[in-house]
């Protein structure tokens, strides 16, 4: 937890039955996502990614 901060967008955790555990203590510390290990590349509808840059300005992405 210490070298986690707003500068680090993604957290890959492991094993996935303690996301829920931690998702509040590592989104509590800045990262804007706590995901599954393995799972950070998954994209969804509206997502930040390559073409969508004024979007991503516009929106806090926050996701777990």
């Amino acid at each position: 937890m210490p070298v986690l901060h707003a500068g680090v967008s993604s957290v890959g955790i492991f094993p996935a039955e303690r996301l829920d555990g931690l998702r509040d203590q590592v989104c509590g510390r800045g990262v804007t996502a706590a995901l599954p290990l393995g799972e950070a590349d998954t994209l969804f509808t509206g997502s930040p990614h390559d073409g969508m840059r004024p979007l991503s300005e516009l929106a806090s992405w926050s996701v777990s």
